[in-house]
């Protein structure tokens, strides 16, 4: 035990602690049944492993300290109390006393390592999961450690999670691979009570239900499992059942949590929450705008006090509201829910997140908020989860490496360690203090590490540092500064130097034994090679070169013999031996490849297969000569007992066992890496193999392809051995294996192949535990171990004191004290960073790259000068004259040439062509999408103009064209303000009638089809409003469309041609082409001292402003080049000649004359021998006097036009630069205002999306708002006419009483002064009995009745018996003698008058009773309405609040100028414009004003306070004074009451009898006043009645003169027609007029025998008439009648359905007026009562045809009301033809002709609604009456 537990835990295992001292039978009063087996707790405590031939000692490593953690191991942290933490890392469980930071341990029972701890709920237990093979669980009391109980048998390799029960009576464990098993314990009595396979996959997380009993979840890899304990008739039974994902993506769950009603939560992969139900997925929450609840995975769950708490590896704690997750319920087809956290803690930082794997709570108390959270990232937090207060920030407990630890080395002269991890950190520790020096994060992951030993670097505290991003850090470590000073927040460690000789992660590093190089190893298959030179206190790398490896490096090792010979081992199974240089080479001047390294290699070949086939065959061999012998034995047995008999011994000894059958060799798909190699002698190496070939060391000799020996290791003959050690003697060797066990091997000095005498501890993981390093301490009396479980041991090397080193203890930095000065920066990224080799060879090609160009330049240049020389004769052979011109042919060298290379030029453009169509296509569709992607979203492009004479220049402004998205939402946001604006404004009044044509209709030139054909001022004047106001809409819209199609296609015709230059542009192109070209011409013409300077133009690079012209220009080049030229050659243009130019010899200058042409261009065609030319010409340059003459002339013309296009340039020049220069201030002002805009654009789209949000929840909220706001409005309204018709029916109550006074006043003036005045009364007074049916429940209604009757009945007979004629019998039935009869007759009329007033009465009350209820229940419901709109427009105006609130924080930007700033103090100048707020001037000044005017307000409301009081002091005292006045003038008051009136009255009784008494009668002369202005009203009315009938007589009768007379005005003129006609036809008779004549004598003819048979008929029916009999009529013929039979039957109107049309002229109407006033002529009205003889149904026809009148009439009514008939005429003239036209037999004539009249006016009058609805009712009702006829 020594080592292991320190004193403290020492005392309480020991029993000296005083909670040892409790019975070990009984803890917390519960009895324990004991086992016979040991439960000492060292004897659980695992011990190292001796082999049988051991020589060491036990102690030989005794645990000295850790200084790792297994951070990445889920929910690996238990709290025993607020202090004490305990966490498992390897075979060790750790304590560690948050406190007191101190750590103890204790080691595993079985050494096979630890899988998880769990603490009891209930008891003070520490429940311990083992691994190993069949591991037991061990239950510790706490905190003595003594065990409870051991279970066994629970699983067969490891415990992967451990949970009780929330009552601790039951523990769950949950085994790993490979039988999964899941255990439900008795652990009280150590027995199993469920067990089954929990899944076939590795299960994470597994725990009991904190809320119902007997329910169990587990959850890994890809599932999450739900089991019941469900009892049966069998037992007790474990049921489980697997979630079903469904649509959700199959995952991993890790953390989860089962709530009170059986649901249960859980994580996934993505972050999200899973609520499950009934195995299946209820719901999925996540964030609002369905984005994760969190970045990574949730590992737990908390939950308490209706909250919900998430823990998650990015490093952040939320907590939910648990209420709206349990009450989820999405749809089927989405089961996302989005939801907001109510809080968020983060752990860590945003750079650097913590990745949480569990939450323990300090204290299990309610107001405890302090938790400890395990950190992957290699740390353990305390945090403050306190949601009420601030909290305090989250505190490093523990800090270590996350993950893998990949190397460590030990300081060459202190008791100092470094580690670098896989997380790239490098932490420094004393193991001396057991404590952390110093940490430095990296940006890449570690690979190797290198302390440089004091031989290299004397000051001790060098390190060099292999990463994965293929590069070398030379760190120095400050230790000795870092133990002076303590301060952990310097940085102690210093980068002296970075290199990146890699381009992959480097994978070995090793120095040579005389430290003159530095070597690495790396995945690209390279080895680098630094030369260590000294640089001032410390060192430097100089690279020297790399050599190429087959594969890459996995270890060094150093030849004895030669220094600079490395042995290295490949992970392809190849051995390397290189001689490596020390020095940098010459010929690595250009590579750093060193390609003269000499080298020998082998590669491994697997041989394991066949070395246990021979160990197989030597089995064999042996079973075999085992039986032989046995064999000899039985025959010379049987020989001794039978002496005689022969036996054949070879048959007797032959085995007749089967040979067995043996495995086919093995060889590995790929070579098998070999993890290290070592020199045992020059030309002896041996071996440590990885993957099937492990578990042997394999003996090499230099250089033989196999191994000379094969050793199995014993007991680990399939393990891998990762590293390895020697002590200083090399006595010792120790060997790091893959299961985490440490081997310590002595070492046979005879014998190396000599490997039984070892011993093995078990340290790391031995499932995750690879011990990746083992190294000394600088004296050899502490080992140190570090293992890919993130472990780091030390311990303690016992041996004999002659096997340690004799070293002595330097302390790091004696030599160089303090930090280095010459510290360089860190390579953060280092893919952008170019590897040595890389940099050298870029360096390489950029030399030949730079040679290359000087070349090809040096090229150019030649053929530049060729060309120039070329161009100088073609352009010299241009400047003679026309006649003198070498033909372009005569200057080519060969036309064999120039054809050779046509032919090749064009074979190779269509090779070129074949093999770039495809890239010009890609390139063509690239040329696209580039420019759909840069160019076609843009409006402009920028375009820089310069001015000529400075470097001013203004640009363009580059815009972006609006996308479709933006005109998307302005439409939808104009559609949205006009539905705002819709229903905020008043509806559109109503437009007035057009008298005459608009100016709209003058404009629009087209009339539409379907007002084609209609007089449009007849049509405008018979329109009605609605339609009226259709049509100008629609004119308006047309017309409007109209002028924007116009405004559009001038629009079009002005936009400029794209392929076209703008006329002006090119106008002004062509006089500066013809300025230009007019200057050159005069600078070859007059002399050089006579020219003058051309302004200078700027200097344009085209390359660099127009790069796309150049190609461009290629791209024309090469399509107009043709691909195959056949012999066709060049023709040039010729030129216009000045013939005056030409004349005077000035063309040529004196270098440029036909005799300095070469004589090559006249050796061919040329007519005129070289001699003549040149004497020819030399006569010509003798000019004569008039060529002098008019040469000066002409030079001087040029002169002035010189000067005058200069001047025009230079005015050009001056007016374009002023231009320029005004565009560039404006343009900075337009782009100040631009800026601005884009600003308020920015602003305005932040809002449009705060408005976008808020949209869809505000529609709502308005909606409901606006429906309460109707629902009002129609309450209101029907509350309004509920009140207006009970205010209605009182108003007529009251009428009718008073009408009801009327007639009793009536009644009384008509008996005053009779006798029989009371009998009267009395028939007068009989009450009205309104009849109704009787129930039995109005018995006692009947009987008051009767009672009332009784006494009235009594009260009759009194009154009738008092009267002066004596008793008279009380009978209606009869007048009493003497009694007036047209009075009694009288009093029974008024008494039914009263009577039907009194019934009146009271239905008008009993409908104001019914009125009264409906307007109570619609009070009631407005008062709801009204509740509900204060709600939802409370909400309403919340919302907005918020909606604005969002708005306001949106940032706005305020321009203001430097003076405006006033937010200076004046100690500290100018303050920081975080907090300053921004004022108008307006109000900044009335600010400052503001306080003066509050003190002046305060002295005056001080002054008022005084003056106050003393009016209020004044009023007090006047207030008693009136008081006493009061009190005396009341008692006077009394006094003058008992002397007046003997006592003490209310005067307002007084004042109100004597009230009403003037009220009484001011009323009674108010009635008589009534009685006379109402006779007198009467009589005018009467008088008024009277004129309106006269009037109506005498209009009617001038109405019908009038008619009569344009009747017979018409008559006359068709009389005079008839004839101008007959008079025509007389003259122009035709052939066949006497048919005519003949058929209308016999329709004449027909007419009158029907006239006569009619006459007879009316004789016959006259005649029975008389005689007063009515036998049935016969059927009456109808037939068409003249104007003149109508007349003629004045009294009868016969009407038959016509066959003709429907008579609309104005012929018909004439005559439809023409009966109308015969029927007038008639003064009485007469009717005719017929007799149908036919049937009944006749007159239902003639009902039905009067109903369709009827019918016709008020529907044009309704539609008048509504506004939506179209014209209203239509219908009025159906009606008047369904009368006129329809079968309607013995009508009254009068009553058809007045209808007719009034709708024949109608439709004159059809416009005014009010004068058609009047006239409509009063036709109406006539019909009605009509119909009842």
């Amino acid at each position: 035990m020594s080592g292991v537990i320190d004193e403290a835990l020492k005392g309480k295992l020991d029993g000296n602690d005083e909670n040892s001292k409790m019975s070990e039978n009984t803890i917390q009063g519960y009895e324990y049944v004991l086992e016979t087996e040991s439960r000492e707790s060292n004897d659980y405590i695992s011990k190292p492993f001796l082999s049988e031939k051991s020589t060491l000692k036990e102690n030989i490593l005794e645990f000295h300290h850790s200084f790792g953690y297994d951070c990445l191991k889920y929910f690996n942290l238990c709290v025993m109390d607020e202090f004490m933490l305990i966490f498992i890392s390897g075979n060790l469980i750790h304590f560690y006393n948050t406190e007191t930071k101190q750590l103890t341990f204790r080691r595993s029972a079985g050494g096979g390592g630890i899988g998880h701890i769990v603490k009891n709920p209930a008891f003070p237990h520490l429940a311990v999961g083992e691994k190993g093979k069949n591991p037991l669980i061990i239950v510790y009391e706490w905190p003595g450690l003594n065990i409870v109980c051991v279970l066994r048998e629970g699983t067969e390799r490891e415990y992967t999670h451990l949970n009780y029960s929330p009552d601790g009576y039951l523990l769950l464990s949950q085994g790993g691979e490979p039988d999964y098993m899941l255990t439900i314990w008795d652990w009280q009595k150590a027995t199993v009570l469920l067990q089954g396979k929990s899944y076939s996959n590795n299960v994470i997380n597994a725990s009991f239900s904190r809320y119902v009993s007997g329910h169990l979840t587990t959850s890994g890899y890809g599932h999450i499992k739900f089991w019941k304990m469900a009892e049966t008739f069998t037992g007790l039974k474990l049921k489980g059942a697997l979630g079903r994902f469904g649509k959700t993506e199959i995952c991993d769950i890790i953390g989860f949590l089962a709530l009170p009603d059986e649901k249960v939560v859980s994580g996934c992969e993505w972050g999200n929450i899973l609520l499950w139900e009934e195995g299946l997925i209820k719901a999925e929450i996540c964030r609002r705008d369905r984005t994760p609840c969190h970045n990574a995975p949730i590992t737990q769950f908390q939950f308490g006090k209706g909250e919900l708490t998430t823990i998650s590896m990015d490093g952040m704690i939320k907590i939910w509201n648990f209420e709206t997750i349990d009450l989820a319920d999405p749809p089927e087809n989405d089961r996302t829910i989005g939801i907001e956290p109510m809080f968020e803690f983060e752990i860590g930082s945003s750079d650097d997140p913590a990745s949480l794997m569990c939450l323990m709570k300090m204290v299990d108390k309610d107001d405890d908020y302090f938790w400890y959270a395990q950190d992957a990232n290699g740390v353990i937090w305390r945090v403050d989860l306190n949601m009420n207060y601030a909290n305090e920030p989250p505190d490093k407990i523990l800090v270590c490496h996350a993950g893998p630890v990949i190397d460590m080395s030990a300081s060459p002269c202190g008791p100092h360690l470094v580690t670098l991890g896989l997380d790239g950190r490098i932490f420094f520790y004393n193991y001396l203090k057991k404590k952390i020096l110093m940490e430095k994060q990296f940006f890449s992951a570690g690979s190797c590490l290198l302390w440089l030993p004091l031989s290299v670097s004397k000051t001790g505290n060098v390190i060099i540092a292999g990463f994965a991003d293929g590069v070398i850090r030379v760190l120095v470590a400050s230790l000795m500064e870092r133990e002076k000073f303590d301060d952990a927040r310097m940085d102690y460690v210093s980068i002296i130097q970075v290199t990146k000789p890699h381009t992959k992660p480097i994978t070995a590093l090793s120095i040579n034994p005389r430290g003159s190089i530095l070597v690495c190893g790396s995945e690209d298959n390279t080895i680098f090679v630094y030369q260590i030179l000294p640089k001032h206190e410390y060192v430097s790398l100089f690279p020297v070169g790399f050599v190429d490896v087959p594969s890459p490096v996995t270890h060094f090792n150093w030849k004895p013999t030669m220094p600079a010979t490395a042995l290295v081992s490949c992970r392809r199974g190849q051995l390397l031996e290189l001689a490596l240089p020390e020095r940098q080479r010459s010929y690595t001047l250009v590579s750093f490849h060193l390609s003269h390294v000499e080298r020998q290699q082998i590669e491994f070949h697997s041989v394991k297969s066949q070395i246990r086939r021979d160990l197989k065959l030597l089995e064999i061999a042996k079973a075999k000569e085992k039986r032989r012998k046995k064999k000899k034995a039985e025959l010379a047995q049987f020989r001794a007992e039978h002496p005689g008999i022969e036996v054949d011994e070879e048959t007797f000894l032959e085995d007749t066992e089967p040979e067995p059958e043996l495995e086919p060799l093995y060889f590995p798909p790929e070579p098998n890496p070999i993890l290290y190699a070592v020199y045992l002698e020059p030309d002896l190496v041996w071996l440590s193999m990885g993957g099937y070939d492990a578990g042997y060391i394999y003996h090499f000799r230099l250089w033989q392809e196999n191994p000379v020996r094969s050793i199995m290791m014993v007991g680990a003959d399939d393990l891998e051995i990762h590293s390895y050690i020697y002590n200083w003697n090399q006595k010792y060797l120790i060997l790091g294996m893959q299961d985490g066990r440490i081997r310590v091997q002595r070492v046979n000095p005879n014998d190396h192949s000599d490997m039984t005498d070892y011993w093995l501890y078990s340290m790391h993981d031995n499932t995750n535990g690879i011990i990746n390093k083992i190294c000394f301490s600088y004296d050899e009396r502490y080992l140190f171990t570090c293992g890919v479980d993130g472990n780091i041991f030390s311990y303690t090397f016992n041996v004999p004191e002659e096997d340690y080193p004799k070293v002595q203890s330097i302390m790091p930095g004696t030599v160089s004290k303090g930090v280095p000065r010459d510290i360089v920066d860190d390579i953060i990224h280092s893919e952008g960073v170019y590897s040595l080799e890389e940099s050298k060879l870029r360096l390489e090609n950029d030399r030949k790259m730079r040679v290359t160009r000087e070349r090809k330049q040096a090229v150019k240049e030649l053929i530049d000068d060729l060309a120039k020389t070329y161009k100088d004769i073609v352009e010299r052979n241009k400047a003679l004259c026309q006649s003198q011109i070498i033909p372009h042919e005569d200057l080519e060298l060969d036309s064999n040439i120039s054809a050779d290379l046509d032919s090749y030029l064009n074979t190779e453009m269509d090779i070129m062509e074949n093999k770039l169509r495809f890239t010009v296509e890609k390139s063509k569709i690239g040329l696209s999408k580039v420019k759909k992607y840069f160019l076609d979203d843009l409006e402009s492009i920028t375009i820089k103009v310069h001015t000529c004479r400075s470097n001013n220049y203004v640009t363009t402004f580059r815009l972006k064209k609006l996308c479709p998205d933006f005109c998307e939402v302005k439409e939808l946001v104009t559609q949205k303000i006009l539905e705002t604006e819709r229903k905020i404004l008043p509806k559109e009044p109503q437009l007035s009638r057009l008298t005459g044509p608009t100016q709209r209709e003058k404009k629009i030139q087209t009339i539409e089809s379907f007002i084609k054909g209609l007089n449009l001022n007849i049509f405008e004047l018979k329109l009605n409003t609605k339609l009226h106001r259709l049509l100008e809409r629609f004119y308006t819209k047309k017309l409007k469309m109209e002028k924007r199609q116009h405004e559009w296609n001038t629009f079009r015709l002005e936009k400029p041609d794209e392929n076209v230059n703008h006329p002006d542009d090119v106008v002004a192109t062509q006089e500066a082409e013809r300025t230009v070209e007019s200057i050159y011409a005069i600078h070859r013409e007059v002399p050089p001292r006579q020219m003058k300077e051309v302004p200078t133009l700027p200097t344009i690079n085209e390359e660099e402003l127009f790069p796309e012209k150049a190609y461009e220009m290629k791209m024309n080049e090469f399509k107009s080049m043709p691909k195959k030229q056949e012999g066709k050659k060049d023709t040039r243009d010729i030129l216009p000649v000045d013939s005056e130019h030409e004349m005077l010899g000035t063309k040529l200058s004196p270098d440029h004359t036909i005799l300095t042409l070469p004589l090559k261009i006249f050796e061919s065609k040329s007519l005129v021998s070289i001699q003549t030319l040149k004497h020819l010409s030399q006569e010509d340059d003798t000019p004569t006097t008039w060529e002098i003459e008019l040469s000066k002339l002409r030079n001087s013309k040029k002169q002035f036009q010189q000067e005058e296009d200069i001047r025009d340039i230079n005015e050009s020049v001056k007016q374009f630069d002023e231009h320029i220069d005004f565009l560039i201030n404006t343009k900075i002002e337009v782009e100040v205002k631009a800026k601005f805009l884009e600003i308020h654009l920015l602003k305005l789209e932040q809002e449009l999306c705060i408005l976008k949000d808020f949209e869809e929840a505000e529609n709502e909220i308005s909606e409901r708002v606006d429906s309460n706001v109707n629902d009002k409005h129609d309450i209101h309204v029907h509350l309004t006419n509920t009140q207006s018709k009970i205010e209605s029916r009182t108003r007529k109550v009251d009428t009718l009483l008073e009408i009801e006074r009327q007639i009793q006043v009536n009644f009384q003036e008509t008996i005053a002064d009779n006798k029989f005045a009371d009998f009267l009364k009395k028939i007068f007074k009989k009450k009205y009995k309104e009849p109704r049916a009787l129930n039995l429940d109005d018995s006692d209604e009947e009987s008051t009745a009767s009672d009332d009757t009784s006494t009235e009945e009594e009260d009759d007979l009194a009154s009738i018996e008092s009267g002066e004629i004596g008793p008279i019998k009380l009978d209606e039935s009869e007048c009493p003698e003497g009694c007036d009869t047209e009075l009694y007759q009288t009093t029974f009329n008024l008494r039914d008058q009263r009577h039907k007033i009194e019934h009146d009465v009271t239905e008008e009350k009993r409908e104001m009773e019914v009125l009264k209820k409906e307007f109570d229940t619609v009070s009631k419901r407005l008062k709801t309405v009204e509740v509900a709109l204060k709600e939802s427009q409370e909400e309403l105006e919340a919302f907005q609040r918020k909606k604005q609130q969002k708005l306001n924080e949106v940032d706005c930007v305020v321009q203001i100028n430097l003076d405006q700033i006033q937010n200076i103090d004046g100690e500290r100048g100018f303050l920081h414009f975080k907090d300053t707020l921004i004022f108008s001037k307006k109000a900044l000044a009335q600010i400052q004003v503001r306080p003066k005017e509050l003190e002046r307000e305060r002295r005056q409301l001080k002054e008022w306070h005084q003056l106050n009081r003393k009016h209020l002091h004044r009023l007090n005292s006047d207030c008693l004074n009136m008081e006493a006045e009061i009190a005396r003038l009341n008692q006077e008051i009394k006094e003058c009451m008992e002397n007046k009136f003997g006592g003490v009255i209310e005067l307002d009784v007084v004042e109100e009898a004597l009230l009403r008494r003037l009220i009484a009668d001011m009323k009674s002369h108010i009635s008589d006043m009534k009685r006379d202005y109402q006779s007198h009203l009467k009589a005018k009315h009467y008088l008024v009645k009277e004129k309106q009938l006269s009037l109506s007589r005498a209009v009617q009768e001038n109405t019908e003169k009038l008619i009569l007379l344009s009747i017979l005005e018409e008559e006359k003129n068709k009389l005079e027609a008839i004839l101008r006609s007959q008079a025509y036809l007389k003259e122009h008779l035709p052939v066949d007029r006497e048919v005519e004549q003949r058929q209308d004598l016999e329709k004449l003819e027909k007419i009158v025998n029907d006239q006569e048979c009619h006459r007879e008929r009316l004789k016959n029916e006259i005649n029975q008439m008389k005689r007063r009999y009515r036998p049935p009529l016969p059927p009456i013929i109808a037939h068409t009648q003249t104007s003149g039979d109508m007349q003629n039957n004045k009294n009868v109107v016969f009407i038959k359905h016509y066959s003709q049309e429907k008579p609309h002229s104005t012929e018909g109407m004439k005559r439809y007026d023409l009966q109308y006033a015969s029927a007038k002529s008639i003064d009485t009205r007469e009717s005719i009562n017929t007799t149908d003889t036919s049937t009944v149904d006749e007159k239902e026809e003639v009902k039905d045809i009067l109903q369709s009148v009827v019918n016709k009439l008020q529907t044009s009514r309704s539609n008048l009301e509504r506004e939506e008939v179209e014209d209203n005429q239509q219908v009025i003239q159906s009606a008047i033809d369904e009368i006129l036209e329809g079968t309607i037999m013995f009508v009254d004539k009068k009553a058809v002709g007045e209808i007719i009249y009034k709708l024949e006016a109608l439709k004159q009058m059809a416009d005014d609604k009010t004068l058609v609805k009047k006239v409509i009712d009063e036709a109406v009702h006539q019909v009605l009456d009509l119909l009842e006829d």
